[in-house]
This record gives structure tokens, C-alpha cells and sequence, in this order.
């Protein structure tokens, strides 16, 4: 009797296990995976970033730098406020600077904060700390 009680709780265990198992794990991808985008869409946007930083001081890429751009842009949903301040602080020692805005691009800087709010959640960032900027065709 005893035998069977000590053969039998590992089994029940084990099948316990094997169903609850998968359970947990698929669980624990899902409670991770939005974390884990971030950080891995971050890592495209800062390896962009700089891969096309060098358009700044190399002859002055206008391909490179409207890249830096684009990656700016994107960076909105995926980077921390500090590396979007980082990056404005950048562009103002670079010398660039954002125009007066037309509504259009009023428009367009509150479309790009609140997406940034609803992704990312809670922000120090304004609508105006998105740069509208519109790379020379030069």
C-alpha cells in the first residue's frame, strides 16, 4: 500500500506538471513579450541612430542624415524621454531648428505625442518636444 502511494503521488505530480507546465510558460511569453518588443524595436532604432549619425560630420550625407530623421521619428514610440531630450539637445547643437509650425505640423506633433503616450504610456514629453524637422533636399 504504501509502494502505491509512493509510485503514485509522482505520477500525479508529473502529470500536473505536464499540463500546468505549458501553461505557465505560454503565460509567462505573453506577460513579457510586450517588454521584450520594446527593448528589441529600441535596439533597431538606437543601432540606426547611430549608424547614420555619421551623416552629420562625413561630408554631410543628406541620405544619411534624413535617415537619422526617420529613425528620430520612429524612436518617439520605442525610446525613453531622456533619449528623446538626448537626441533634441543633439539637433539644437547641430544647429537645427524647428520652424514655426503651420497647424498642419501642430497637428502632426500632437498626432505623434499621443501616440507616443498611448504606446508607451506616461510621458514628460509635450507635442512640442517632437521636432518637426524636414531633411534638405541638398
Amino acid at each position: 500500500m504504501a509502494e502505491e502511494i509512493s509510485i503514485t503521488i509522482p505520477i500525479i505530480v508529473a502529470l500536473i506538471a505536464a499540463i500546468i507546465g505549458p501553461w505557465i510558460i505560454e503565460y509567462w511569453k505573453w506577460k513579457n513579450e510586450p517588454r521584450r518588443r520594446i527593448l528589441h524595436e529600441s535596439e533597431v532604432r538606437y543601432f540606426n541612430l547611430l549608424t547614420n549619425l555619421i551623416g552629420f560630420y562625413e561630408n554631410h550625407d543628406p541620405k544619411k542624415i534624413a535617415q537619422f530623421y526617420e529613425h528620430y521619428r520612429t524612436a518617439w514610440l520605442y525610446a525613453p524621454d531622456e533619449v528623446i531630450e538626448a537626441v533634441n539637445r543633439f539637433f539644437k547643437a547641430q544647429g537645427v531648428q524647428q520652424a514655426e509650425l503651420r497647424e498642419v505640423e501642430k497637428a502632426t506633433c500632437n498626432m505623434v505625442w499621443e501616440m507616443r503616450r498611448a504606446f508607451y504610456g506616461d510621458t514628460k514629453l509635450t507635442p512640442e518636444s517632437f521636432l518637426f524637422i524636414k531633411p534638405s533636399q541638398g
